[in-house]
């Protein structure tokens, strides 16, 4: 079974390399590690190249056309792989992610479930973090089970459910992208099992901004909804959006007051002005980058 590593990357130079340590440093090596440079105006080609010369399994990949949905495909086109596992530039994968990938489509429940993701948890921030807390006391993390689909940080799946969703998606930076592939996954009939030894650390870098300043970015399953023109799902996140900001609103308090250098509390911070260090991805490419989260 050849599995394939997918990093989209834009103006990533600080952070890609954190993600290609952890990418190269697996307990079951990646056969490859396509990193698709979608643009960037920095050195993230620079540092990609510099890996790509010490571990021939590295290669990057140009895409010029801006927004996560052209890199994402670009990426998963570009890679050859029997399974295709993606994650997000400024993500840390688990030491044994590719061995657990493995584990789950070379036993008998991979070819009933070809789709796979796992916990997405924040790294970088306080002892206290509610999301954590929260899905660590769950049987699904405990035990694993049958899952909704897949995060952008977290999204694995067959090369075969690959071609049959690749047309199927929406090309927009103002939804949820990776909902919408999870639904169009489900529409297709594929089924998706959620994994604890999956594990995902996601930056929470965005969620040091406050609910209102990530209002954009909240809306996105509402778009998604319109843009599919599902009255019944629309009217899900309509419901849902209060719980949406509240749990933002949470994040905020979480992760703006903790200063991750010196690994203290600065509850100052939440009333200082915090320059993004890129842009959302709802913003679209004129106001900065719109890959990775």
């Amino acid at each position: 079974m050849k599995l394939s590593a997918i990093v989209p990357a834009y103006n990533e130079e600080k952070t890609i390399g954190g993600c290609l340590d952890s990418l190269l440093d697996q307990t079951r090596p990646f056969d490859e590690t396509v990193v698709v440079d979608n643009a960037s105006t920095d050195r993230t080609a620079e540092v990609v190249a510099d890996y790509a010369t010490r571990s021939p399994t590295v290669r990057i990949v140009a895409e010029p056309a801006p927004g996560i949905f052209h890199a994402r495909r670009a990426g998963f086109d570009a890679a050859t792989g029997d399974v295709l596992a993606r994650t997000d530039a400024d993500a840390r994968v688990s030491r044994d992610w590719a061995a657990a990938i493995e584990a789950h489509f070379a036993d008998p429940p991979g070819e009933e479930f070809q789709v796979l993701s796992g916990p997405g948890l924040f790294g970088d921030g306080p002892p206290f973090d509610p999301l954590r807390m929260l899905v660590e006391r769950s049987r699904l993390f405990r035990e694993g089970g049958e899952g909704a689909g897949v995060i952008g940080p977290n999204m694995i799946m067959s090369a075969r459910a690959w071609r049959d969703i690749r047309d199927d998606l929406i090309d927009d930076d103002a939804i949820y992208e990776d909902v919408d592939v999870s639904h169009r996954l489900a529409a297709h009939g594929y089924k998706a099992w959620f994994s604890p030894q999956v594990a995902v650390e996601q930056s929470p870098r965005q969620l040091r901004h406050s609910p209102w300043q990530n209002r954009r970015y909240l809306v996105g399953g509402y778009r998604l909804a319109r843009a599919r023109h599902d009255r019944k799902l629309a009217a899900l996140f309509v419901l849902e959006m209060p719980f949406r900001f509240a749990l933002y609103t949470v994040y905020w308090l979480t992760f703006r007051p903790w200063d991750p250098g010196s690994r203290t509390w600065r509850p100052h911070r939440l009333f200082t002005r915090l320059e993004r260090e890129r842009p959302l991805i709802s913003d679209g490419r004129e106001g900065g980058p719109t890959c990775g989260t």
